[in-house]
Parts: C-alpha cells; sequence; structure tokens
C-alpha cells in the first residue's frame, strides 16, 4: 500500500509536468512557463530519492530545496501585474528566507538534520503569497481579467491548502512518530503530505489545462 501511494503520488506529479510541457506554450501567457523546469526537476528529485536515499541524504535534499521553493513562488507572483502591491515584501521575504536558511544550516543547525522551524516559515511565506494573489484576484471586476487568471487562481488554491497542511504535520512529526500513529497501516507524518500533494499537482495540472483557453485583455504594465 505504500508503494502504491507512493507511485500515485509521483504519477501525478510527473503528469503534471507533462502537462506544462505540452501546454507550455499557453501556460507561458499567464506566467507559468517556470513551471515546466521545476515540476522536471522535484519529478526527478522524488524518484531518485524513492530509489537511493538514506535519512541524512534526504534531510540535505530537502533543506536545499525548500528555499529553492520560496524562490520558485516568488518568480511565479512576484512579475504578476495583479500582485504589484506585494511586490516588495515577495522579494524581501524571499531574500530573509534565503539569509535565514544559510545562516540556519552554517551555524545552527547540521545540513543533514531537518528543521521544523525552518520548513514552518517556508510555509508560511509561500502561503501568503497564495493569499495575496487570491485578495488581488477575487477584488477584479473585469471578467475577461478574471478568466485570464483563473489558471494561476488553481494554481494558488494548491498551494493554500497544501503548505498549511503539510507545515502543521512536520511540527507533530516526532508526535505521530512515537505514537506510531497510522491510518490503514500508512504512517499519518508520510500518507497526509503525499495526499496533499497529490491534490495540489492535480490542480496545477488543471491550471495547465485551462491555458488552452484563449482570453484576450488588456495586460498591465509590469
Amino acid at each position: 500500500m505504500r508503494e502504491i501511494l507512493f507511485f500515485a503520488y509521483v504519477g501525478v506529479l510527473t503528469a503534471s509536468a507533462i502537462a506544462s510541457a505540452i501546454f507550455y506554450r499557453d501556460i507561458r501567457t499567464r506566467r507559468l512557463g517556470i513551471m515546466l523546469p521545476y515540476l522536471a526537476y522535484v519529478s526527478v528529485q522524488e524518484l531518485a530519492l524513492y530509489f537511493y536515499s538514506s535519512p541524512e541524504m534526504n534531510s540535505v535534499i530537502y533543506n536545499l530545496y525548500r528555499p529553492l521553493t520560496v524562490i520558485f513562488f516568488a518568480m511565479i507572483y512576484y512579475p504578476i501585474p495583479l500582485m504589484k502591491p506585494f511586490r516588495k515584501v515577495i522579494l524581501y521575504s524571499a531574500i530573509f528566507y534565503v539569509v535565514l536558511t544559510i545562516i540556519n544550516y552554517t551555524f545552527i543547525e547540521p545540513i543533514d538534520q531537518s528543521s521544523r522551524y525552518i520548513q514552518l516559515i517556508r510555509g508560511f511565506i509561500v502561503c501568503f503569497y497564495g493569499i495575496f494573489f487570491l485578495f488581488s484576484y477575487f477584488l477584479l471586476d473585469n471578467h475577461e481579467e478574471v478568466e485570464y487568471w483563473k489558471p494561476l487562481m488553481w494554481v494558488t488554491i494548491g498551494i493554500v491548502i497544501f503548505y498549511p497542511v503539510t507545515s502543521i504535520i512536520a511540527q507533530l512529526h516526532i508526535y505521530l512518530y512515537e505514537n506510531a500513529a497510522t491510518l490503514g497501516g500508512l504512517k499519518l507524518y508520510t500518507l497526509i503530505p503525499q495526499l496533499m500533494s497529490i491534490f495540489m499537482y492535480g490542480c496545477f495540472t488543471y491550471a495547465f489545462y485551462l491555458c488552452r483557453k484563449k482570453v484576450q485583455i488588456s495586460l498591465y504594465p509590469s
């Protein structure tokens, strides 16, 4: 069952990467072209860690991956015209997180151990990017603009649900581990993040599909 869930998760992730390649010309119009290399990288990373991994290696890879996700989502949201009022917050928070991560793993915690606090801060930062976008999106009163940015709205829904849930599970990891919390024989601290990942990457795939719809609007100046 554990293997079935993992390969379902990787399958949805890989399908999302493939969809981003198939609809690449369309997703670029919504500032989502960067998702193709990102999803391809994550797919390779997850498969590699499944076949060639150790607890220490996993921690190192994910400790390097977390600042990458903050940079990635900052690059997604920063150029979007709707996000112009929040650009300084996006930029400074991304810089803050990268610097904090470097300081933490250089002077405070070893890089081969996972930091729950660094993971929690990452979740809050990325989630706030999504909340800023949703706030701006739901204030739109132009139907064409609403339709144009709907794919990014689905990307954001995946993000604002995935990151808070997985950040909470990360904080409860020790408790869940010590109490052998399982569901259907699967450890909850593994089951829930993978189910949430399936949901998030499913949202990404649907967003890429929506990008096929041509909506003509007058884009704001960057």
